[in-house]
């Protein structure tokens, strides 16, 4: 950052406690999460970080790696950009600024993923009623028979 001239405007907090972050990104305008595969093959297979971002119904541009593109629905619930293409990224962030409608709409679709997908409650449900018979719900069965059979 500093050898860029970026310190007005790029700050780096480091790791911030839970309440922290809630605050910053009810702050936020925008998402930028530009994952990669470390050189050692390290990556993040789902970032928290970016359900908590939907969630807080941020609009979120990322990258695609390990399980980013089915979190955003392939882009459908926010912007993928290639990895280690800094322009790609500088372009869909300038776009988000630019475009308030496109900005609303990944916003509803990305927390409308979000809470169909990721949302903890509803998940338990699911999976109790798929392993524990006697406690069926027919829809908790249905969504987790249709969760399983799209991870085959």
């Amino acid at each position: 950052v500093r050898d860029r001239g970026l310190e007005g405007q790029v700050r780096l907090l480091g790791p911030q406690p839970d309440v922290s972050v809630r605050e910053l990104m009810k702050n936020a305008d925008v998402f930028a999460l530009p994952c990669r595969v470390a050189s050692d093959g390290n990556r993040d297979a789902l970032p928290t970080v970016l359900l908590e971002a939907l969630a807080t119904g941020l609009p979120c541009v990322s990258t695609p790696v390990v399980g980013i593109p089915e979190i955003l629905d392939n882009g459908r619930a926010g912007i993928l950009v290639s990895p280690d293409a800094p322009a790609e990224l500088a372009e869909a962030l300038t776009r988000l600024q630019q475009d308030m409608d496109l900005r609303q709409n990944l916003s509803v679709a990305g927390r409308k993923r979000e809470e169909d997908r990721y949302d903890v409650q509803r998940n338990v449900a699911t999976l109790r009623a798929f392993m524990v018979p006697d406690t069926r719900d027919e829809s908790a069965t249905d969504d987790a028979r249709t969760s399983v059979e799209a991870a085959s």
